[in-house]
């Protein structure tokens, strides 16, 4: 009888969620590339694009494996956190290298709209020109990872985290809706518009604000500058020092 008793959710702990964020970072950017991958494969034959896919997956499912979140962290909110900023640090981990790896985030950006929508619309059954036409339109959606980079610069670095947060936040809920539209104009139409857009903005808005301080503690002040466009001549004047 002991053997039949279902096993019990392990309790989730605050130590738990801290470390399930961090182990969710590196799955979160995995899945940025498996998404964008299919996104690329896309424009392939449907026989190549099967096994291209494949192939993705599979790779992915390695990479991700070692990264596994712990039983009963598999929808916490710290796995969640860190798979958010896993597949967001890219866009802004380019920034600061100038117009060619803005270039090369907005491509990614585009991909991964791209198989976002495609793997929606074949949730849901779509045809093979529903699914094609889906995947045209979401390519765009793609794109809104590339706001949450550029916003004005604050002298406040918690002023900066919050407005970037509130960025992302927006941008997330933005890209929700958009992918809901989608899904109702082609393949869906009993598709509600809002649904899920507001647990992707707080969870984009969470990821904005950690994305801030990540960068800000990393690759230090003139980088930053740069990936916000400030110019030096708007310089603020050193820690400690006011302005005379």
């Amino acid at each position: 009888a002991m053997m039949n008793r279902p096993p019990e959710t392990p309790e989730t702990t605050f130590g738990g969620n801290v470390k399930e964020f961090f182990k969710g970072v590196v799955p979160g950017a995995i899945g940025l590339a498996e998404t964008a991958g299919t996104g690329i494969a896309a424009l392939l034959p449907d026989e190549t694009e099967k096994s291209a896919r494949e192939k993705i997956k599979e790779i992915a499912g390695v990479a991700k494996k070692p990264f596994e979140a712990s039983a009963g962290y598999e929808d916490s909110i710290g796995r969640n956190l860190g798979q958010g900023l896993g597949s967001t640090l890219p866009f802004f981990a380019l920034g600061p290298f100038g117009p060619a790896a803005r270039v090369a985030a907005g491509g990614l950006g585009v991909a991964a709209g791209a198989g976002e929508a495609r793997e929606a619309a074949e949730a849901k059954g779509a045809t093979g020109e529903e699914r094609r036409l889906a995947t045209q339109l979401g390519a765009p959606t793609g794109l809104f990872d590339l706001l949450a980079p550029q916003i004005k610069p604050f002298k406040s670095l918690l002023v900066t985290a919050s407005a970037r947060g509130g960025v992302e936040g927006l941008t997330e809920a933005a890209q929700k809706v958009a992918q809901n539209l989608i899904a109702k104009g082609v393949y869906d139409p009993q598709q509600e518009i809002l649904v899920g857009s507001g647990e992707e903005g707080a969870y984009g808005a969470g990821v904005g604000a950690l994305t801030s301080l990540i960068v800000d503690m990393t690759i230090g002040r003139k980088a930053r500058r740069a990936q916000l466009g400030l110019d030096k001549e708007q310089a603020p004047p050193p820690a400690g020092e006011e302005k005379k």
